[in-house]
């Protein structure tokens, strides 16, 4: 007898081979057994004839350690088919805390959505309260490179000595200890932007003492300088023997379009000399990122505060415009940054707009309109980046060394979490891909598509018994027709739920049925 029979679906198994017809038993958190029963056999039976039963989506590449406390129930990710979620990416992650230091880390994360107690220091505290709540996905954190330097350095691009690399090494192996999957580089963001080789690889040598562990980076540079900087992951890769993850492999800026071909001979190359080098990708040619990113790096060496206190200096605002003028320039034009969300109601009514129509309704140039957002907001905006091309989104996707990760995070469409605008891929990523690249397009196969959500995820990142259907393994699953799965947030409307996930199971229990959402709250922490 079984908790669960799923009854006449079509299994993809994850590993990229065909569909094929089978029932599925599931006792407790397993599957039990995969053949053919009698509907006798289970106490709960799901009629999944014309649904294709997948594993469950794994996002190797999210921030929604950020925002799963305000929602545990994960609904965003859930009805994406998503039932584990790999947080703490680009350097950012909600630990390490030191309480001397606790101003700048909310200086540092505050263009997140929502509010944080932050009342935990470490990874292990910080699960504690997850388990309390109760989560419905499956949870895994790496340790971001930027808390870690914030910990110990502040907002500093000093170089670090020997006692304060051995204080974020102390860091970093405690988290570690804990059960963190990883250490994580936000190469392109303050302060992590201002490591050296030395620290990274002192880092390295840190993670390379624990078995199953990696570096995850966003790269120091996507754009002119994006060959540099993967040769730089390549070289952190051979010197530390670990394998590195490139996050959202891209090339920004129309004339850097077509450079990832380039970047993607580079892994395969370093791939042959006996590394282990793979990125991700999300299905949209915009990024999202916060305000900062588009200043001077060199100018967010005391914070978001600091960068305001130089705005209001004429000569510094006149050097920063110029600055800002030519990055957009680099974009394409100022009308492809979109703001998605700030925090004060003053500056509600430019959510959803380009820099060309708020300029307008300011009545002033772009360039200054962004500078008086930053300042108006102490840095608290994010937006939207149209920086890539369909043609490179598609050539990652295909690429046997990638896998689907959202770079999103558990949002909502109402309450703190449905605030401004946000990128449509934290609603629509994973259906995404199998509505445009399988049935519109055809650039992959279903099973292929299935794979990059599942199991390539779970290898890379060591999530054991999970990623593919098999007896024993967790009984991790989401069923959808093929013919209805469908994105529907857009840029312009991104609070929309997608259509044809019917089912989803995390860890044996139903989260979502016949397209609604169950109370349970089945996840685990992962890595403990």
């Amino acid at each position: 007898m079984f908790d669960i029979l799923i009854r006449g679906g079509a299994i993809i198994d994850g590993t990229g081979k065909e569909a094929y017809g089978a029932d599925l038993g599931i006792s407790g958190h397993t599957i039990a057994a995969i053949g053919q029963f009698d509907p006798s056999m289970g106490a709960l039976v799901i009629d999944a004839r014309g649904l294709i039963v997948s594993p469950g989506f794994i996002d190797p590449h999210t921030h929604s350690d950020f925002t799963i406390l305000q929602d545990p129930s994960g609904e965003s990710k859930i009805r994406q088919g998503v039932t584990t979620e790999v947080a703490g990416n680009c350097g950012y992650s909600v630990f390490p805390v030191k309480p001397e230091r606790l101003s700048q880390v909310k200086e540092y994360t505050d263009f997140f959505p929502g509010e944080l107690s932050w009342q935990w220091s470490d990874y292990e505290s910080f699960v504690k309260e997850l388990a309390a709540f109760g989560i419905a996905p499956n949870f895994a954190s790496h340790v971001g490179h930027g808390m870690l330097r914030l910990a110990v350095m502040g907002f500093s691009d000093e170089i670090p000595g020997t006692e304060k690399i051995e204080e974020m090494s102390r860091h970093l192996r405690t988290n570690l200890e804990q059960g963190a999957r990883g250490l994580s580089l936000g190469l392109a963001y303050a302060p992590g932007c201002y490591a050296r080789k030395e620290e990274l690889l002192a880092l390295g040598r840190v993670v390379k003492g624990f078995s199953n562990r990696l570096i995850t980076v966003h790269l120091r540079n996507e754009g002119d300088h994006l060959f540099e900087a993967v040769s730089e992951m390549l070289e952190l890769a051979e010197k530390t023997g670990l394998p590195v993850h490139l996050c959202h492999l891209k090339a920004s800026g129309l004339k850097n379009w077509g450079k990832v071909a380039g970047a993607l001979e580079m892994m395969e190359d370093g791939n042959r000399k006996g590394l282990e080098i793979t990125c991700d990708v999300y299905p949209y040619v915009a990024g999202n990122t916060l305000i900062a990113y588009l200043f001077p790096k060199e100018d967010l060496t005391e914070g978001t505060h600091g960068l305001v206190a130089r705005l209001r200096q004429d000569s510094e605002r006149r050097r920063i415009g110029d600055y800002l003028t030519a990055t957009a320039a680099h974009m394409g034009g100022w009308e492809n940054i979109r703001v998605a969300s700030v925090k004060t109601a003053k500056n509600k009514v430019w959510e959803g707009k380009n820099l060309v129509e708020i300029a307008r309704g300011k009545g002033c140039d772009e360039a200054t309109a962004l500078m008086e957002l930053f300042e108006e907001e102490e840095g608290a905006v994010m937006v939207i980046l149209f920086l890539m091309n369909e043609e490179d989104v598609e050539a990652v996707l295909c690429h046997p060394l990638s896998m689907v990760g959202s770079d999103g995070k558990i949002l909502s469409v109402e309450g703190p979490l449905s605030e401004g605008m946000p990128h449509p891929r934290n609603f629509g990523a994973y259906p995404r891909v199998i509505a445009r690249y399988v049935r519109e397009k055809r650039t992959l196969t279903l099973p292929q598509a299935v794979q990059k959500m599942t199991s390539l995820a779970a290898k890379r990142f060591f999530i054991t018994r999970r990623g593919e259907i098999r007896e024993g393994f967790y009984a991790d699953l989401t069923l959808f027709d093929p013919e209805r799965i469908q994105d529907k947030a857009t840029f312009d409307a991104p609070k929309q739920y997608p259509d044809g996930i019917e089912y989803v199971l995390v860890n044996g229990q139903l989260v979502l049925e016949k397209g609604k959402r169950t109370s349970a709250r089945p996840g685990k922490i992962l890595g403990r």
